[in-house]
């Protein structure tokens, strides 16, 4: 094969040379766009972590928020770590990839340079001239010279992770900082909604004082016409006029419900005070119970009265409306509650030891906390849906007693008396009605059977009509079953 001229070798060796370059350079230019994809990748991974780990912690962030300081420092302190880190990389990148690759890192023109510089000259001559010495020299260059293009390639490859792990921790503490102070206003918008809530209630309070001076005329006025009446309590003679009865009946409208604050805090549900007082100055007048107390009653809003611990034993309040009202703790011995109207009350650990409560309506009212109701009449209540829990109905009336629904659990029921009986309704009707367990929740499934050594009068028409569900349910007080009527 014949040999090619000098010229002809020269030429092809200064074009692979050129080839050689334009494809290091397109390899740089496409590992720099890498570069910047990946730090845009990073700071978005960043941003990311921080707002997913802000979102992830937000239901802990009263406890976070005691150590977010702490938190914010370990992040910056990483941030200037790795920052420092990534200086001193880039300063000493010689002396690093020095060790690893046995040369510097220098850039990809510089490394080409190099190898142009040193092993052109070689290519001018022919091959069979070259001597031992020459062609060792050429060797040596290129392989320095792909060395330092190597360690240059490695550097940036590294300095890309390292500047991209740096982004993304600036990212995600930037995200961080900006959930924490969406969140931080989020808590400031909603102190400043409860501060002027409390501020309305402050004012409506305000406005509400009004009605004292009111209620004060109103009973100086009740005064004024009992004066000459007999003392003797709920005489005849105790009577007052339409005209007051009417303005009683008015204020008690007026006095709405509100949140109330008690000791800076603002409670969390409706009552009113001035409805309780009103009450409790009418109630302990003794007024007549056959027109006046009727009359009032029946025209007045006593629902959401604040009468915790008050006492009013012995009182007359029948058929006065106190639905929603909270009584926890108070005194009712053998008051006279007959048709009234105690819907959803709060009646906890109130006392109501042989009170009259004939054809009240008790429906979803609240007497756990040891409610005593011993010899206490319940001919014809409806407590449907009441909540009983460990309440003491000892020789308590339950004939005619509505119970579906309600919770009996743990009551103490000995010796009260079930069954039916005549009642007598305020709207004039008499209607026979017997004890209903309908849906009542027990702890037991003997708890019928324990009817009968706990004495209860007439327990085999319970026993006829009812059975316990085996089929054990939960609720957020504990296992029940259910009393179901049997299927005759």
């Amino acid at each position: 094969m014949p040999e090619k001229p000098e010229n002809e070798l020269t030429e092809q060796a200064r074009q692979n040379i050129e080839e050689l370059k334009a494809t290091i350079r397109q390899e740089v230019f496409s590992e720099q766009k890498r570069q910047r994809r990946t730090q845009l990748i990073y700071a978005g991974l960043g941003i990311v972590i921080g707002v997913s780990v802000s979102a992830a912690l937000f239901q802990w962030w009263d406890t976070i928020a005691q150590i977010q300081p702490l938190l914010v420092g370990v992040l910056v302190v990483a941030i200037l770590a790795l920052g420092g880190a990534a200086v001193a990389f880039i300063w000493f990148r010689d002396s690093i990839f020095g060790k690893f690759f046995k040369a510097g890192v220098a850039t990809y023109e510089a490394g080409i340079e190099n190898a142009t510089q040193t092993f052109a000259p070689i290519l001018t001559k022919l091959l069979p001239k070259l001597d031992e010495a020459e062609l060792q020299n050429g060797i040596d260059a290129l392989k320095k010279s792909g060395l330092q293009i190597a360690a240059y390639f490695a550097y940036i490859r590294a300095r890309r992770m390292v500047m991209g792990w740096l982004v993304a921790l600036a990212a995600g503490l930037a995200a961080f900082l900006g959930t924490t102070l969406l969140v931080k206003q989020n808590e400031l918008l909603r102190e400043q909604t409860a501060l002027a809530k409390q501020q309305a209630y402050l004012t409506e309070a305000a406005r509400r004082s009004s009605y004292v001076m009111l209620m004060d005329n109103i009973l100086n006025q009740v005064n004024e016409e009992l004066k000459g009446a007999d003392t003797t309590p709920y005489h005849a003679s105790r009577r007052l006029s339409t005209v007051t009865i009417g303005r009683i009946a008015a204020l008690s409208q007026s006095l709405r419900p509100i949140r109330y604050l008690v000791e800076g805090d603002t409670l969390s549900k409706y009552l009113s005070p001035e409805r309780g007082q009103l009450l409790l100055a009418l109630v302990y007048a003794r007024l007549d119970t056959i027109h006046t107390y009727p009359e009032i009653y029946g025209k007045s809003d006593f629902s959401y009265a604040d009468l915790q611990g008050v006492k009013l034993d012995l009182m007359f309040l029948k058929g006065a409306k106190l639905n929603l009202s909270n009584l926890y703790w108070a005194d009712l011995f053998k008051a006279n509650l007959a048709n009234m109207d105690l819907r959803k009350a709060n009646l906890k650990s109130v006392f109501l030891l042989k009170a009259n409560l004939t054809a009240a309506d008790l429906r979803g009212a609240d007497l756990t906390g040891g409610a005593d109701l011993t010899e206490a009449n319940l001919s014809g209540t409806s407590l449907s849906g009441a909540n009983l829990r460990q309440a003491s109905l000892h020789l308590t009336d339950l004939r005619g007693t509505y119970m579906g629904h309600a919770d009996i659990r743990d009551i103490m029921v000995s010796q009260a008396q079930c069954g039916c009986v005549e009642v007598n309704y305020p709207i004039g009707i008499k209607l026979e009605e017997c004890t209903i367990l309908d849906s009542a929740k027990v702890n037991s499934t003997k708890w019928l059977d324990s009817l009968k050594y706990w004495k209860v009068k007439n327990w085999q028409m319970l026993i006829e009509n009812y059975q316990v569900d085996t089929v054990q349910r939960e609720d957020e007080y504990g296992k029940y079953y259910l009393i179901l009527p049997k299927n005759k």
